[in-house]
């Protein structure tokens, strides 16, 4: 018992120094490039406003609540899983206006709090952060097509994370 004891504690003690020398964050998929969408309190937040942060984007229909609340439920459980973390992870919610729903949902501003963010836009600023950021850098990732204009993307049951520079790692 007391061998296994002393292993442990070594290994436990030498695992973080370990972890910093052989894990490095993925490569950058994309730049998202300059962007700006409407926030719910009339604000706008953009690629400045998240400039230094690292965050986890995710793409929902406006029309998709109550179908997409389970995707928004997980998203919510996210800061208890990122609580460790020495900097705190931003959260953003880009909501694609559908032709019956231009809104931004109702549940989904009830849930976005702290440090997430639920922003929609204009069709033209939408499409330049979502299909031409998000979907082309999942497109490289997946070998996918991308094709894709924000309300199909809207569909893609995934995050992707951003880092401090606006770039796209990974999904």
């Amino acid at each position: 018992f007391l061998v296994g004891f002393v292993r442990g504690a070594i290994a436990r003690t030498a695992l973080p120094f370990l972890q910093q020398r052989f894990l490095k964050a993925p490569p950058p998929l994309r730049a998202l490039g300059a962007w700006a969408l409407s926030a719910p309190d009339g604000g706008t937040v953009g690629s400045d406003t998240l400039r230094g942060r690292v965050w986890i984007a995710q793409v929902i229909a406006a029309g998709c609540l109550p179908g997409c609340r389970d995707r928004l439920e997980a998203q919510a459980r996210l800061p208890e899983h990122l609580a460790d973390l020495e900097h705190p992870v931003a959260q953003v919610t880009f909501v694609v206006p559908t032709s019956a729903e231009t809104a931004l949902p109702h549940g989904l501003v009830a849930l976005a709090q702290g440090d997430w963010f639920a922003l929609t836009g204009p069709p033209e600023r939408l499409d330049a952060v979502v299909s031409s950021g998000l979907r082309a850098a999942m497109a490289s990732w997946a070998r996918a097509d991308a094709g894709a204009d924000a309300l199909e993307f809207a569909a893609v049951s995934s995050f992707a994370l951003v880092d401090q520079n606006g770039e796209v790692r990974g999904f």
